[in-house]
């Protein structure tokens, strides 16, 4: 890939303020299209994204584990 088609494609990617949802290329799989259309239906909610602390938190949470502090 090019300088140029590489700057182009970060470009296309790169997180829009306005629309957090389109912030990734067009799937190519099915499984991919469903996991985006899920992800924009959370976010059309109005739910908050999880940041990685808040994921292993969430995680810990569901298996029972206690976090020690």
């Amino acid at each position: 890939m090019s300088h140029k088609q590489n700057a182009k494609t970060i470009e296309r990617i790169a997180p829009s303020r306005d629309n957090p949802i389109n912030i990734f290329p067009k799937p190519r799989t099915e499984l991919a299209r469903m996991a985006l259309k899920a992800r924009a239906e959370y976010i059309a909610t109005g739910a908050p994204l999880l940041d990685i602390d808040s994921i292993n938190a969430e995680v810990a949470d569901r298996r029972g584990e206690h976090q020690s502090e």
